[in-house]
């Protein structure tokens, strides 16, 4: 039997989780989902790129016998970089050109040879990691609808983790597909290109929105209900709202910011920063 590069899970509503299983730093291992549709099928996320995503959903049936596209919820290199599998895929406008420049420093891309439990080739080098530059066949903005036939989901722009971040709102099955805006763990607005202010609103504009969810399909860890919703939204914004917060939070994306340009560009500074005192930092880090 083949050893498949990804575990599957088919959930309620026509819906599946995909994870890679051969990603070894496991609390960045994204979750990706297919909504099945009548006319058409959507992977949400692809992962970081390495092993082939849509082959392995054709090979189990899950996509194939229809139309297809993929959409990333935001252009970080675990849920983006495997786009340029698909001949069709939508991101938000506000990323598209990070995604069409491969733009490794908005794409926060970063991996080390053990976060790769299974390289996909024997020449494969960690350092040479990249998400690859790709074509977005759909550029999103807020309110835009995926039309499947059966159902439809609704895009909310929701920068904060990200400036293009978005989640998909499906009002028949009240889901709410999240992305890293919220899940269950510490969330992360401390990236090169977070904002806290925005994070606080569009976790707000979630706040609001949660008596119209009773399951939440989030980027990372476990998936959960409304009330759970509720309660991660209302816990951040208590915690973001004090001025220890946003001095945390500031302190974390320099270090984040001189880490990533480091590694993704040509900035001389962050360069000589991320070889003589991050390495460090991220070997007792990650």
């Amino acid at each position: 039997m083949e050893d498949d590069d990804f575990s599957l899970t088919q959930l309620e509503n026509d819906i599946f989780l995909c994870k890679e299983k051969h990603y070894a730093l496991e609390w960045n291992v994204a979750n990706l989902w297919v909504v099945k549709g009548s006319k058409m099928d959507l992977v949400i996320d692809t992962g970081i790129g390495l092993w082939d995503l849509p082959q392995f959903l054709k090979r189990k049936g899950v996509i194939g016998d229809k139309p297809y596209q993929a959409v990333a919820t935001h252009v970080h290199f675990d849920h983006s970089g495997g786009l340029y599998q698909f001949p069709e895929f939508a991101i938000h406008r506000a990323e598209a050109p990070a995604i069409q420049n491969g733009d490794q420093y908005e794409a926060a891309s970063f991996m080390k040879k053990s976060h790769v439990a299974k390289p996909p080739s024997k020449d494969w080098s960690a350092k040479n990691y990249r998400v690859k530059a790709a074509q977005p066949t759909r550029l999103l903005d807020d309110g835009d609808i995926f039309d499947l036939g059966n159902r439809k989901l609704r895009v909310l722009h929701l920068p904060g983790h990200s400036r293009g971040s978005i989640a998909l709102h499906e009002d028949q099955t009240r889901s709410l597909f999240t992305g890293d805006i919220i899940y269950d763990g510490p969330l992360m607005d401390f990236a090169p290109f977070s904002n806290v202010s925005h994070n606080i609103r569009s976790i707000e504009a979630i706040l609001a929105l949660a008596p119209t969810v009773d399951r939440v399909y989030p980027g990372h860890r476990g998936y959960f209900d409304g009330d759970t919703l509720k309660q991660l939204a209302s816990d951040y914004l208590a915690s973001a709202s004090g001025c220890l917060h946003g001095v945390g939070a500031g302190c974390l994306k320099a270090a984040t910011t001189v880490l990533i340009k480091g590694r993704n560009t040509n900035d001389v500074p962050a360069k000589c920063c991320y070889y003589s005192c991050c390495c460090c930092l991220v070997e007792s880090l990650l």
